[in-house]
């Protein structure tokens, strides 16, 4: 009985092991149970995170590589892109002045050949056009002698045109001189003065800046040899309607600089011609009335020399 006993005891733990053997099969496979199981998972993601990070790490560092190799692309396109416009604007320059000193030889060339020539039948004067760049000179002159409108871009130097008009009851002819506004240009522009009849100084009515300006302009005037007439003109009165009240240079303002500097004053619009000519044949009185007065200062023009880019009968009045 007792051998009997033994054996059925032996057979239960034997199916207890077979039973247990087979759920550690089943549950973790080589013998893991579901504790270990999930150590592994962890061990697993930690290890693949850890390999994730390293490759974020290196792929930050080519990207730092790379946005510093742009930096430096980037400076130095901004430099070669610097130089490249600083040679081209000394360029600009060199063709500009250029222009200003053939200009002004050429004034001198007419003024010594009407010194050597014999009293014209009709009086000749030289008139300046001058103010700041942008205040509508070349249009105004364009204006007076083509009796057309173009939104012209700033004078390289200085352009030159004839008019003739009838100055009470006597055909007088005009020859005027359109100065460039800007700073660098100022000695040629009292050149200029110092050889004119009179000038015409011109300001926008719609900037405050050229306005101020006309202070500097009537001290480079009066600092010629001999006192000149002048014309203070603000031009572009067709822009006063869009303007803000407050905006502006008002009529009354240029008036009363006129009178403190003995001005003549005229108010003009080259866009629509309005006192255009008017303004002109202003100031060719007051030459001709004080050329008159100081042994006549009037020069002959030679015909012979062309005025460039004057289109044929375009400066007739």
């Amino acid at each position: 009985m007792q051998g009997r006993g033994r054996g059925a005891g032996v057979a239960r733990l034997q199916q207890r092991l077979g039973a247990a053997t087979q759920v550690r099969a089943r549950g973790g496979g080589g013998g893991c149970g579901p504790g270990l199981r999930r150590r592994c998972q962890r061990d697993s993601a930690r290890q693949e995170n850890a390999r994730l990070r390293r490759t974020l790490r290196q792929a930050e560092a080519g990207v730092s590589q790379l946005q510093a190799e742009l930096e430096r692309l980037q400076k130095d396109f901004r430099q070669r892109a610097q130089r490249r416009t600083r040679e081209q604007q000394a360029l600009r320059e060199l063709a500009e002045e250029n222009l200003v000193f053939t200009s002004y030889v050429r004034m001198l060339q007419y003024g010594s050949r009407a010194a050597e020539e014999p009293a014209p039948p009709c009086p000749v004067y030289r008139l300046v056009l001058a103010g700041d760049s942008g205040t509508g000179k070349s249009s105004f002159l364009m204006r007076l002698c083509m009796n057309e409108f173009r939104d012209v871009s700033a004078t390289l130097g200085v352009d030159f045109q004839i008019k003739q008009l009838l100055v009470d009851g006597e055909q007088t002819t005009l020859q005027i001189w359109d100065t460039a506004g800007q700073e660098r240009y100022r000695s040629i522009a009292q050149s200029y003065f110092r050889k004119a009849h009179g000038v015409l100084l011109l300001y926008d009515i719609s900037s405050q800046s050229s306005f101020i300006s006309i202070r500097q302009w009537i001290e480079d005037i009066k600092a010629a040899e001999t006192a000149l007439p002048l014309m203070l003109v603000g031009n572009k009165t067709d822009l006063r309607p869009g303007l803000p009240e407050a905006a502006g240079v008002r009529t009354a303002h240029g008036q009363k600089l006129a009178m403190a500097h003995n001005c003549l004053f005229c108010e003009t619009s080259a866009k629509d011609g309005t006192n255009v000519v008017e303004a002109v044949l202003h100031l060719a009185r007051e030459v001709k009335r004080t050329a008159g007065s100081s042994s006549g200062r009037g020069v002959r023009l030679d015909a012979s020399i062309p005025p460039p880019r004057a289109a044929p009968g375009c400066c007739r009045a």
